[in-house]
């Protein structure tokens, strides 16, 4: 399996070598053709190689398996005698393959032009898939056409593949996600990478060199002498001032040699836009500049003002002994209207006392003289409209009776006698239509006394019930 923490310069060395032991495998597989038809059938040294080969090597004719090396049983776990029992070449192929497999082989038998290697995922015997690239010739096996196959396990190349493409997709990704200028120069002067933003600033220039460039002289100038100190091993860092679209801006520019060894085959660079720093230092210098001259300016008048204080000092001496003896005068005086205070207190005592009492004997009246023949009243016979009137009678006493009507007022400031007439009916339990009908005015009037009524207690956009809050308020 392939380590997925190697580097991309360590996957492409190990590609590197297995293309160099795929290269020595051919060259042997052709070297055994020869030897094969130069012997025949006659045993030979290069069973050996055969036999320590680490790549399968197979032979088959029809859908059988006529030979395979012992290295085919180490990657596909079928053991020699389930091949010597018939076991199908097609075993190993997956279905949605066999239809390619199979129009290579009647190719091969038939000598026809054939790719010279074929790259197909076989199945080995536990279900497992291995990725394998294969290389085929028609012999002759026991007076019979056969295909002799070298069957080589690229699982790491191809994992090996899949990291580097993976690798330079994120690493373009990530370059072309740069919010500043990004490219590379190749040995012949030629940019051969840009990102978009580079694009966007100064034009398509991949293939170009920065001569073809219709870009301003000293620009020029500057970007040659920095890629000639690039090529020459030098890393260069400097803050430049660039003309760019008819302005100028100014950029923190970086130049690296990319090093192969000794070789340095291409420089990168990179052009970050620091106009807006650029400018706000200046700003920031032009603003120091007019602090320390307002600076100067305050500490002269701060000088002056110094010595009006002193003077005004001097002056609210005086006046504080002044305010000392003031403030005597009003503790005198604030003794006296607490001694006051404690007086009114009494007396408002006195007349709350007196207000309980008179509210305390006019409920009691009530009660014993009214309620009764009210009661009574309710049990003859009324009309609709006068059991109406007597409810709103009854429901008015006992509001009399109750802290409802004061604890409306209290809460709800600038209540209208109307809008306590509609609340205790609300209170009561009474509809709209019903309250029309007993007050003689129309539904939309009780609907407006409704609105302002939540308004004023403060229950506009809020879902609270009126008629809940107002049984609350008993």
């Amino acid at each position: 399996m392939i380590d997925k923490n190697k580097t991309k310069a360590q996957l492409l060395k190990e590609l590197k070598k297995l293309r160099t032991r795929v290269a020595t495998l051919e060259a042997w597989k052709e070297e055994c053709k020869l030897v094969d038809r130069e012997q025949g059938d006659k045993p030979t040294g290069y069973q050996t190689l055969v036999d320590l080969s680490p790549d399968p090597i197979v032979v088959f004719q029809g859908d059988r398996y006529q030979f395979v090396s012992p290295a085919f049983t180490e990657v596909f776990g079928y053991t020699q005698q389930e091949v010597n029992d018939g076991l199908s070449f097609y075993e190993l192929v997956k279905e949605d393959d066999k239809d390619a497999v199979r129009m290579q082989y009647r190719n091969r038998l038939a000598g026809k032009q054939s790719s010279k290697t074929f790259r197909i995922d076989l199945v080995a015997k536990d279900g497992k898939e291995v990725a394998c690239e294969t290389s085929a010739t028609l012999i002759e096996h026991k007076g019979r056409p056969a295909v002799l196959v070298l069957i080589r396990d690229i699982s790491e190349r191809k994992q090996a593949e899949q990291a580097i493409r993976a690798s330079e997709m994120r690493l373009r990704t990530a370059i072309e996600s740069l919010p500043f200028d990004f490219f590379i120069i190749d040995k012949n002067g030629r940019y051969v990478m840009q990102n978009s933003t580079c694009r966007d600033r100064w034009g398509d220039v991949i293939g170009k060199r920065p001569e073809d460039l219709e870009v301003d002289g000293d620009n020029l100038t500057l970007w040659l002498n920095n890629n000639r100190r690039a090529f020459a091993g030098e890393v260069i860092k400097d803050e430049v001032e660039l003309k760019v679209n008819g302005g100028k801006g100014f950029f923190y520019n970086i130049i690296a040699p990319v090093t192969d060894g000794d070789r340095i085959p291409e420089i990168l660079g990179v052009n970050i836009d620091i106009t807006d720093r650029k400018r706000a230092e200046e700003e920031l210098r032009r603003a120091h500049d007019e602090m320390e001259q307002k600076v100067q300016e305050r500490t002269s008048e701060l000088l002056e003002t110094n010595e009006q204080l002193r003077r005004e000092i001097k002056n609210r001496k005086g006046v504080e002994e002044r305010l000392r003896e003031s403030e005597k005068e009003l503790r005198e005086q604030t003794k006296a209207l607490e001694e006051s205070n404690i007086a009114l207190r009494v007396l408002l005592g006195h007349r709350d006392e007196e207000r309980k009492r008179l509210e305390d004997t006019i409920l009691g009246s009530l009660q014993k003289l009214i309620t009764p023949y009210l009661q009574r009243f309710k049990e003859t016979t009324l009309s609709t409209e006068q059991k109406a009137l007597l409810d709103i009678l009854e429901a008015n006493l006992s509001e009399v009776s109750s802290p409802f009507t004061d604890k409306l007022s209290s809460k709800c400031a600038g209540i209208t006698p109307r809008e306590l007439e509609i609340a205790g009916l609300i209170k009561a339990g009474k509809t709209n239509v019903e309250i029309a009908d007993l007050l003689g005015i129309t539904e939309n009037a009780v609907s407006f006394h409704r609105k302002n009524l939540r308004s004023k207690l403060g229950l506009r956009h809020k879902r609270v019930n009126l008629r809940s809050y107002l049984l609350s308020l008993v």
